[in-house]
């Protein structure tokens, strides 16, 4: 039985359970660094998204008043010079 174990330091986060067990030492290597790489390219995702920013749909829609108790209104601002 061979185990391969893989460990990766990254800035301020630590990879760590890339593991594989079989009787081959080349399969068990493979499958730890396929772990490993999953792990990396999730924590890649959630980085990418927090530097993004929410896109649009998964923005909630702005309160607007409704009904026929609260009439809303429209403002339109120009700056000057333009009207």
């Amino acid at each position: 039985m061979h185990i391969a174990e893989v460990t990766v330091n990254l800035t301020g986060l630590i990879l760590r359970g890339g593991e594989g067990k079989t009787s081959d030492m080349y399969v068990s290597i493979d499958a730890a660094v396929d772990r490993i790489e999953r792990q990396f390219n999730k924590y890649k995702t959630r980085i990418n998204r927090r530097i993004q920013g929410p896109k649009l749909g998964e923005m909630a829609p702005p309160l607007l008043p409704s009904g026929p108790k609260s009439p809303m209104a429209l403002v339109l601002c120009v700056p000057k010079g333009l009207l």
